[in-house]
């Protein structure tokens, strides 16, 4: 099987349409912004005579950063399922934890967490608070479809309208 990767962040879900444009607005934006500012130190002009040019470069950068760089990767949160197991990360703050199914002996699907309970008795909890609800359900029935592969036990109590309801507050 093939890894899942569910992606948790709307705001970054950018296509690769979306990418190749964005890494040609920021070529652009460097390259105009960079011929001018050489350009002007060049002819001699005053530093506050291309101040603009180097706020447009350090925009450029800024949509490299944003679409490819260092801080979509630090902040990005996802959940990855395949045969070995169940990788998440929910937070930037925190790594991300790995859990092999055959670590889990029970899998509690319930309205805004998933709850892990591994063979030593150790419960893992996977909160689902910023999550939209689209991903929530996408996630559930994708756990509980591996859980069933892998022969784990799992239970979803969620409650539809409950969840419904809570994720209407956090449409955009």
């Amino acid at each position: 099987m093939d890894d899942l990767v569910i992606n948790l962040d709307e705001y970054n879900k950018l296509s690769k349409s979306g990418r190749i444009f964005n890494l040609i607005l920021a070529a652009a934006i460097i390259i105009i912004s960079s011929v001018t500012i050489i350009r002007r130190i060049l002819d001699g002009r005053l530093f506050n005579e291309y101040l603009f040019q180097i706020i447009l470069l350090l925009a450029g950068f800024n949509i490299i950063l944003y679409t490819y760089g260092f801080f979509y990767r630090l902040s990005r949160r996802y959940v990855i399922l395949n045969n070995q197991g169940i990788e998440y990360k929910l937070s930037w703050s925190q790594p991300s934890r790995i859990i092999s199914w055959s670590e889990l002996k029970k899998v509690e699907i319930k309205t805004l967490r998933i709850v892990f309970h591994t063979v030593e008795g150790v419960a893992s909890k996977m909160k689902l608070g910023e999550i939209f609800y689209s991903d929530i359900k996408k996630l559930k029935e994708s756990i509980g479809n591996q859980c069933s592969k892998n022969g784990v036990e799992w239970s979803d109590t969620t409650v539809e309208s409950e969840l419904a309801e809570k994720a209407l507050k956090r449409t955009p």
